[in-house]
């Protein structure tokens, strides 16, 4: 007899909110302020509305993409370059060998 599963697959999944993780929605709103600033800053009234929601659209739909094509896109955005940037001070366990300063 087979044993079940001690994973529960259904809890595995992220949180989404129409069909983006949370940490790819707050690009898409990084993408609507971008979009907000620049009439802003060039002092053009006529787009502060339509310019800020066609940066969320226009980022939602790229992350959107690139969500499909591989879930884990979210993590690679992220997480990349905190690894490839570190701090100048700060130790890892890897790149030291294991000694403290």
């Amino acid at each position: 007899m087979k044993a079940a599963s001690v994973v529960q697959v259904h809890v595995q999944h992220q949180m989404t909110l129409a069909g983006l993780p949370m940490n790819l929605i707050a690009f898409s709103a990084i993408g609507a302020l971008v979009a907000l600033i620049i009439p802003l800053a060039l002092q053009t009234v006529v787009l502060l509305i339509p310019a800020p929601l066609a940066g969320l659209i226009i980022t939602w739909v790229f992350l959107m993409r690139r969500f499909r094509a591989n879930p884990f896109f979210d993590k690679e955005l992220i997480l990349a370059p905190k690894f490839w940037f570190k701090r100048r001070h700060k130790v890892s366990v890897l790149s030291a060998g294991g000694g403290h300063q």
